[in-house]
């Protein structure tokens, strides 16, 4: 499934949603758990490019909106840290890995400008006490930036929530984080 996270709207000045952003040696490689790819989630209303997701693949994604692009579907953060919770208190989640980005928002879709970024990703257990933590750099090397695979270590095992948070940016509200193809599994 070859993804690009940007396409050029004008000689390479201004850029339109982001329409394919994970590279496709994704289709080769196995899933562990669950695959959360977004794409199979209906518009609430069509033509809307940004909507809440809510409950998906059984877990609640908090402050998060599906940004689709045609048939192809990413999350996007709101400002602040986004979230993924089981469905329901008693559930637990693995995290595998996920595909991200980071990008100018824009009002109607996913992105404009990619942007370096870090993302730190936190790990809670049942009662709240962060017991896992990665970090992923996003480098920017031109206006054509794919979204890179993230891998998270082993200690995102049997978790309450785990949270997403950029880090490195100069204005928090303006930057989101693009997120897709998260690999994870749910436990009760």
């Amino acid at each position: 499934m070859l993804k690009s996270i940007l396409r050029p709207l004008v000689a390479g000045l201004a850029f339109q949603q982001l329409a394919h952003a994970v590279p496709s040696s994704l289709s080769t490689r196995t899933t562990i758990g669950t695959l959360a790819n977004f794409d199979d989630i209906p518009e609430v209303v069509p033509g809307t490019t940004l909507q809440p997701i809510n409950t998906y693949k059984n877990v609640f994604w908090r402050a998060f909106v599906l940004a689709t692009a045609g048939s192809d579907g990413v999350i996007r953060s709101l400002p602040g840290t986004g979230g993924v919770a089981g469905s329901s208190p008693n559930k637990r989640i693995t995290l595998f890995s996920f595909w991200w980005g980071a990008a100018l928002k824009t009002q109607e879709a996913v992105a404009s400008v990619p942007q370096n970024a870090q993302l730190t990703v936190t790990g809670y257990d049942a009662g709240d006490n962060a017991v896992a933590v990665d970090r992923f750099d996003y480098d920017v090397t031109g206006v054509s930036q794919q979204m890179v695979f993230a891998k998270v270590n082993t200690t995102f095992t049997n978790l309450k929530h785990v949270d997403f948070f950029l880090d490195r940016i100069a204005a928090a509200t303006l930057i989101a984080a693009l997120i897709d193809d998260v690999d994870f599994s749910v436990t009760q």
